[in-house]
């Protein structure tokens, strides 16, 4: 069994995923305008941002202590 996206079934490289969210995070841009320069839906939009999200959150060093 193999595991993963099947190839040619996603609307954006990972490249593109990847300007994405930092576009969102950093720039403010509108989800509208995200869908529209990526040529894809807003639920697709969406998808993809807390995708992003999700991976930057996997990545993220331990928090220790106390704020």
């Amino acid at each position: 069994m193999r595991r993963g996206t099947r190839t040619g079934t996603r609307a954006l490289s990972c490249h593109d995923q990847a300007v994405l969210v930092p576009r969102w995070f950093l720039d403010d841009t509108r989800m509208s305008q995200l869908d529209r320069d990526n040529a894809i839906g807003r639920p697709t939009g969406y998808a993809y941002l807390h995708e992003g999200i999700d991976v930057l959150t996997a990545r993220a060093p331990a928090r220790t202590g106390h704020c």
